[in-house]
């Protein structure tokens, strides 16, 4: 299946359909690409997303790459994945 992936795509820059085992509260996930939004690590934690003003969710990443090591991920932003990768994400409804 790897091969597949390699050779799908010649375009694509080196790298680009790497696949990536991460964590996300915790459990193993399996992720291609080389970033990963905000709205996709909170699905990954809880299989969706809820656009909502009564929900709030929090990420926070831990052993990134190189150039931002941990940090937070806010709505509409990327980060760029490293095998390996630890995401913790919240969720809260506002009271």
């Amino acid at each position: 299946m790897a091969n597949n992936l390699e050779n799908s795509n010649k375009e694509e820059a080196p790298g680009q359909l790497k696949q990536f085992t991460i964590l996300v509260n915790s459990r193993e996930k399996e992720i291609v690409g080389k970033e990963i939004s905000f709205v996709q690590v909170v699905e990954l934690a809880f299989g969706n997303f809820e656009n909502s003003t009564d929900v709030v969710y929090t990420v926070t990443f831990s052993k990134g790459p190189d150039e931002k090591k941990e940090g937070f991920l806010v709505y509409n932003q990327l980060v760029n994945l490293k095998e390996g990768m630890n995401f913790n994400v919240r969720r809260a409804n506002k009271s």
